[in-house]
């Protein structure tokens, strides 16, 4: 797989193509250098998909004017 290129891809578009990728990983079928151009390719698109959500995250940030808590530390309904 070629070098992830900065695209106009979604976030669900480069996390598809992750998944291919891992899956073709895992296969174990592959030679050493194909392997580690892939490699290379999942991970510029991990690195994409990452700066999309933190770009999100700031955005919401923005929109509320609150800082995100991490999802562990939400109180249940009823408590």
């Amino acid at each position: 797989m070629p070098k992830a290129a900065k695209d106009k891809s979604t976030l669900e578009e480069k996390l598809e193509a992750l998944r291919k990728i891992t899956a073709s990983l895992e296969k174990g079928d592959q030679p050493l250098d194909k392997a580690l151009v892939e490699f290379e390719a999942g991970i510029a698109i991990y690195r994409e998909c990452l700066s999309m959500i933190e770009e999100a995250e700031r955005r919401v940030r923005i929109l509320t004017g609150e800082e995100l808590k991490p999802f562990e530390e939400t109180t249940e309904v009823g408590e």
